[in-house]
């Protein structure tokens, strides 16, 4: 078989998005949304600890606070997601 038989592949064939790297980046940014809780859990806690005779605040607001900033920064982290595909970045 020679050079000329091949099928050539083009570009757009590379730059394809399949359903694997769809899967893998929906994997990786659950675990991260997961991450960004704890952080902000941890963190809230941690000031409340520091701030315990100024902020008086219970543990479920604490989670409460925790989802809506977890909320806020998926958010923006999809939007980065979507701003580099537009752009092509990998």
């Amino acid at each position: 078989m020679s050079d000329n038989d091949r099928e050539t592949i083009s570009l757009e064939d590379y730059d394809r998005y399949t359903r694997r790297d769809i899967v893998k980046d929906v994997l990786i940014t659950i675990v991260l949304i997961v991450l960004f809780f704890a952080y902000w859990a941890a963190m809230l806690l941690l000031a409340s600890l520091i701030l315990i005779n100024v902020w008086h605040v219970s543990l479920e607001r604490i989670w409460i606070y925790a989802g809506i900033l977890t909320v806020l920064t998926s958010a923006g982290y999809v939007y980065s997601l979507v701003k580099k595909r537009r752009k092509g970045i990998h």
